[in-house]
């Protein structure tokens, strides 16, 4: 069984039943936490549509509290979050400028999740 993120009629995120819902779930919360929407909406297939405009501020809300977060364990919570949004962020055509201090490991985390995450990025 499948946990589809879907966008503008296609499948960005092929996610596991488990891991999609545990990854809506953490997206929820970490918006939650900030005053943020997270952009995603659940629809009828048992899935979420990614609302792109409204992802793009929850991420870019997401990633600010990331770059600003001097404890190493509200880093680690964040990037689990942030890690996979990011990857969803560029399939539904969003882009976010990283800190150069952030871009390496970020991108490598990011790479790694592109080839787990069940769609051709």
């Amino acid at each position: 069984m499948s946990h589809p993120f879907d966008f503008d009629g296609r499948t960005v995120w092929d996610a596991g039943s488990s891991s999609g819902r545990l990854y809506e779930d953490m997206a929820r919360a970490a918006a939650e936490s900030i005053g943020l929407a997270s952009g995603l909406v659940a629809n009828d297939q048992g899935g979420c549509d990614v609302d792109a405009v409204v992802f793009q501020r929850f991420v870019t809300g997401l990633y600010d509290l990331y770059a600003r977060a001097g404890n190493p364990v509200l880093s680690g919570m964040l990037r689990a979050v942030l890690v996979p949004s990011l990857v969803l962020l560029e399939r539904t055509g969003g882009r976010l400028a990283l800190r150069p201090t952030d871009e390496e490991a970020l991108q490598a985390e990011r790479a790694t999740a592109v080839r787990s995450m069940g769609v051709e990025d």
